[in-house]
């Protein structure tokens, strides 16, 4: 009887094995008790884990401001402006984004940009690239706008109104802006302005700047300019011209009744319109053949004054 009642069964000598099997509390718990952790010692093994593990929790990664990670349950309206919306633990991080970022600087409202002041400001801001036409928002309005030559020009228009615009054409009256137009102003003499450009023009084209036509600067008259002396070779381009005779007004009296005689002011102005393309090229013929009339005019007088000399 005493023999059967010692044995043990299966189950019970296995879990005598495990608990055999299993080491020791810790260093002085050699009387079998449960393991324990020193904290102490846990935390010093992995201080270097902990610390950057806090570091992360504090310090703000990726692209979203500070009040984008909270939960939203705890998101308040106004909370990228007024830092009181956010938790006090986050509002130093939140001032530090604001300080760093132009959100707070408030754009002026609509009553103060469409005062004239600010109107013209903005204007001559958006034309520093490219010089604006006087009909530039009107143009902009109906039109693909393209930038050539310093301007900023209609290409083509975006509607189909092709055949009113043709119409306009034919039986009618068609604006355009040319005001993109180069102007060259030459003054002086009419007779040595137009003895001086004589070599840039020519005219078997057809009438020159010293046709009667022009010369009384009521009509507008259109040239060929060349290259000095090369015609008909190395054209410039296709000008337009127009003279600006001021008349001098000189008082007489015959018989008693006052009259004017006009003439001609040594003062007259050759307005030459050209293409913004060939306008550098214009104005370097203009002034090689105005330099090289001074130096023919200068040489001709110093002849001259040769000779009176020797004569005398």
């Amino acid at each position: 009887m005493e023999g059967v009642g010692t044995k043990q069964t299966g189950k019970a000598r296995r879990k005598e094995k495990r608990l055999q099997s299993e080491p020791s509390s810790t260093e002085g718990g050699k009387n079998g008790g449960p393991r324990g952790v020193n904290v102490l010692d846990f935390a010093e093994a992995r201080a270097m884990e902990l610390s950057s593990m806090l570091k992360a929790i504090r310090s703000k990664s990726g692209s979203k401001r500070i009040f984008q990670l909270l939960p939203r349950h705890m998101r308040r309206r106004a909370m990228s402006h007024n830092l009181k919306r956010l938790p006090r633990r986050l509002r130093a991080v939140a001032s530090k984004e604001i300080q760093g970022s132009e959100a707070d600087v408030k754009p002026p409202s609509r009553r103060q940009r469409r005062k004239v002041k600010n109107l013209r400001e903005e204007y001559s801001r958006r034309q520093r690239s490219y010089m604006w036409l006087e009909t530039h928002l009107w143009h902009a309005k109906r039109m693909h706008m393209t930038n050539k030559w310093g301007y900023r020009l209609p290409n083509y228009v975006n509607v189909k109104g092709v055949r009113s615009t043709y119409r306009s054409l034919i039986y009618g009256c068609l604006l355009l802006d040319m005001s993109y137009y180069q102007c060259i102003q030459v003054s002086g003499d009419m007779d040595n302005i137009i003895s001086t450009l004589s070599s840039l023009f020519s005219t078997e084209t057809g009438l020159s700047i010293g046709a009667k036509a022009f010369t009384k600067g009521q009509r507008e008259g259109i040239a060929i300019m060349y290259h000095d002396g090369t015609y008909p070779f190395h054209p410039v381009g296709p000008v337009q011209f127009l003279w600006n005779v001021v008349p001098a007004k000189v008082g007489q009296r015959e018989q008693g009744v006052e009259s004017e005689v006009h003439q001609l002011s040594l003062a007259s102005k050759l307005w030459i319109f050209c293409h913004p393309a060939m306008y550098q090229e214009a104005i370097a013929e203009i002034q090689k053949a105005i330099s090289k009339h001074d130096l023919c005019r200068s040489n001709q007088v110093s002849k001259s004054d040769h000779d009176t000399s020797s004569s005398g």
